[in-house]
């Protein structure tokens, strides 16, 4: 700890609270920089717009919002005016939460295994690859009532794909792990996205979403998404 004075003498008790004053700040400054990447259930579900949190979180109408898709627009009804309750994202991943003791090898190799909506990835893997090679905000968290912290942009990419496997063998009942064990899984890994990216905390009601689109250079999915937005600030 360095105490600049200018030059200037001292005095002990007063070298001390200026000690105590730096120590306070440092401490402040680390507290500010914790905070920053510190969300709750409720700021992520403010941030990209979604009511529902899982590992691999797709683009989904809030459960609030699904009667903006009552609009006499086209775009967003069938040919009979139903209503449409499927985001026209809904095979892109929004952003990513890391459970704690879910994924065993996230910690040491960045890598997870999973069988949800593993369909939707493998079909992207093998077309245009919009969810792959392109800079993912991804969390890590404790569940519905913790909070979740912000580990940083990534990049994705599958590296293996197999029609069972044993990394997820803590199903709650026989059935659930026999449902696991015949599903095909794929193990997911991932690399630092490189480049400066805005810090989440700055953002309100959905505008992490888009930030993630514009940042991957997803223009098209990025003016579909804004014109969703529209529509639901016309409704309301």
């Amino acid at each position: 700890m360095v105490i600049h004075t200018e030059g200037k003498y001292v005095p002990p008790a007063l070298r001390a609270r200026q000690i105590m004053a730096q120590l306070q700040s440092s401490g402040s400054d680390t507290t500010a920089r914790s905070n920053e990447n510190q969300f709750s259930h409720h700021e992520l579900n403010k941030i990209f717009e979604t009511t529902k949190l899982s590992s691999l979180n797709f683009f989904c109408i809030a459960e609030d919002d699904t009667k903006i898709y009552s609009t006499k627009s086209a775009e967003y009804e069938d040919d009979d005016d139903n209503i449409l309750t499927v985001h026209p994202l809904e095979n892109l991943i929004n952003f990513i939460i890391v459970y704690d003791k879910a994924h065993p090898y996230w910690e040491e190799k960045k890598e997870m295994w999973l069988h949800n909506n593993c369909e939707k990835l493998i079909e992207d893997y093998n077309d245009m690859k919009k969810n792959f090679g392109r800079p993912i905000p991804v969390f890590e968290g404790q569940g519905r009532m913790g909070n979740f912290n912000f580990t940083g942009w990534w990049n994705m990419d599958i590296k293996n794909i197999k029609d069972t496997t044993k990394a997820y063998p803590r199903a709650i009942s026989d059935k659930g792990r026999k449902e696991a064990l015949s599903a095909t899984w794929v193990k997911l890994a991932f690399t630092p996205a490189t480049g400066r990216f805005k810090s989440l905390k700055r953002f309100g009601k959905g505008e992490a979403s888009e930030y993630a689109l514009e940042s991957s250079g997803l223009d098209e999915e990025l003016e579909t998404l804004r014109s969703i937005r529209d529509f639901q600030e016309e409704d309301y």
